[in-house]
């Protein structure tokens, strides 16, 4: 801790007024139905994650100016996005992403604010 003190106050400082805000999306039904061929299978899983894609890269136009940055993490059955933002930012985020319109089959659950632990490196990149 002694030898990242420096780094790690001026974390805290820089993120001082910031909070993290996540959203969960992914499918209602993964994956192909259990009858479906390998082939059938990853194709349907395919197909899922490229919509998944698609969805998540209309999240930044969604949540508008609110959101600082950004990071985005792949799972087996969906996304977690994380958007770092002022604090006094997070009501308007909630209802910007009110308005998200997803496709059939998919759901986005919304949390936060939460500490910026998605942000918060203390080693240098």
């Amino acid at each position: 801790m002694e030898s990242a003190g420096a780094r790690y106050k001026h974390l805290l400082e820089k993120y001082q007024t910031s909070v993290q805000m996540e959203v969960l999306l992914s499918a209602e039904k993964p994956g192909a139905p259990a009858t479906a061929s390998g082939t059938e299978y990853l194709r349907a899983r395919k197909n899922q994650r490229d919509e998944l894609d698609r969805i998540v890269a209309g999240f930044p136009s969604v949540a508008g100016s609110a959101v600082i940055e950004w990071q985005v993490r792949r799972l087996p059955q969906g996304v977690r996005w994380f958007a770092r933002l002022e604090r006094d930012s997070v009501d308007r985020f909630n209802a910007r992403l009110k308005t998200l319109q997803l496709p059939a089959g998919y759901m986005a659950r919304v949390s936060g604010p939460w500490p910026v632990t998605e942000f918060f490196h203390l080693h240098p990149s």
